[in-house]
């Protein structure tokens, strides 16, 4: 993936949701943040009134490994794409990479396929916490 960051929509934004702001009165660092209703406000006034410059306000990292292993998945390489894993061998979740943004969630109990979902497009490690937890993963 070439670009680490993209510009987020207002609509992404939530409690909980993870980006980085660039706060002007503290030197104009990237800092990281959870959104809470100060930063939801936040967002909400610069869209409404500054939408121009809201690039520079804020901006979310893509999803990559570093997010996904600190969900608490393992990596492994294989010879036809990465994949990351969860679980114990009676339950398990497998995250299969398959193109720029685009995951294979697989679901197994005991071996057998629960559920799968497949070329679904997450771009950040919030909306990734959002599905798993809406498919009680």
């Amino acid at each position: 993936m070439s670009e680490k960051y993209y510009t987020p929509e207002i609509s992404e934004f939530r409690i909980g949701f993870e980006c980085e702001f660039k706060n002007r009165m503290q030197g104009n660092e990237w800092a990281k943040e959870v959104c809470d209703w100060d930063t939801l406000s936040i967002a909400l006034d610069n869209d409404e009134h500054d939408n121009d410059n809201f690039a520079d306000v804020f901006r979310v990292k893509y999803l990559d490994r570093e997010d996904i292993e600190s969900l608490g998945f393992v990596y492994r390489k294989h010879k036809i794409s990465d994949d990351f894993w969860k679980g114990d061998t009676h339950n398990n979740i497998l995250i299969e990479v398959l193109s720029d943004k685009k995951l294979c969630i697989r679901h197994r109990i005991d071996g057998m396929l629960e559920g799968e979902i497949i070329g679904i497009a997450i771009k950040n490690k919030s909306e990734l916490k959002v599905l798993l937890k809406q498919l009680g993963l």
